[in-house]
């Protein structure tokens, strides 16, 4: 196996994710049989998994192979508060933003998941799977160590958020995309806005959490299954977005014994340790 010094870094692998989903994503929006489309849709998607698998197996040595793993089922790295912060948090900001639109006399939020426990479980499941898992394997589990080997975490972060941003975009022309359903209006703008702050939680939770993948995908879940189950207002969903950002905001600030971010200054060392601890 080669040393550190041959692997790619986190910006090539980057690249080469975007490059191989938009693969996918971009005949996907142009064929006309839906069925071709969805496998494309679905195979775009694990792209970034499949890249960062490939790339822990051709460069990375056995001991970054196995801590990439242990960040993935170690769920005893979520310690106490944090179950509620990455399950809950979610709800917590969509009820905010409903409960503030309600007293502006909005409608407040309106129940649209399952009927029956077996329907409520099947689509937590189905969101579990399409999204969270195989994106925070890549994003949070590969993506973020790599770049903080060069950078800040909050850097990385807003690297990250760039790269969201973009990787998304071809999703707006994928028949059957959530992307696509938004069309161009207020939803949309409210779609992108919101990837900045839930980037930065997404990176704070995984670093809090002793740098635990299992942690994202959880909170990456409960956003995504709390948007499904609880629609709400232009309004409402501005206030929720607001609160993200917010939020964000407060966690940069004050930061913390693990939020203090190291700055790019750091020992090649330190570096490493905080990547592959």
């Amino acid at each position: 196996m080669t040393g550190n010094r041959h692997i790619p870094g986190g910006l090539t692998y980057l690249a080469v994710a975007l490059t191989l989903t938009w693969a996918c994503w971009l005949p996907a929006a142009a064929v006309t049989h839906p069925e071709v489309s969805q496998a494309l849709h679905y195979l775009g998607g694990v792209m970034p998994l499949a890249a960062a698998l490939f790339f822990l197996w051709r460069w990375h040595p056995a001991a970054a192979r196995r801590a990439y793993w242990r960040g993935i089922c170690g769920s005893g790295r979520i310690r106490g508060r944090w179950w509620l912060v990455v399950l809950f948090l979610p709800a917590a900001c969509t009820l905010l933003g409903a409960g503030v639109d309600r007293l502006l006399g909005g409608s407040g939020p309106v129940w649209e998941g399952p009927t029956t426990p077996r329907g409520l479980l099947v689509q937590a499941a189905t969101l579990l799977v399409f999204g969270p898992i195989p994106e925070e394997l890549a994003w949070r589990g590969y993506a973020q160590g790599r770049l903080q080997e060069r950078f800040s975490p909050l850097v990385a972060c807003g690297i990250m958020v760039v790269l969201w941003l973009v990787w998304h975009l071809p999703l707006s022309a994928v028949e059957g995309a959530y992307q696509h359903y938004l069309g161009l209006g207020p939803r949309f703008w409210l779609f992108l806005a919101d990837k900045l702050p839930l980037t930065l939680l997404l990176g704070w939770v995984w670093l809090r959490c002793e740098r635990s993948t299992l942690a994202a995908i959880l909170l990456h879940w409960a956003v995504n299954l709390t948007g499904e189950l609880l629609a709400l207002s232009v309004r409402a969903e501005m206030f929720m977005v607001a609160g993200y950002w917010l939020l964000a905001a407060v966690v940069v600030w004050r930061g913390g014994a693990r939020l203090r971010w190291p700055s790019r200054t750091a020992s090649a060392s330190q570096r490493q340790r905080l990547v592959w601890r």
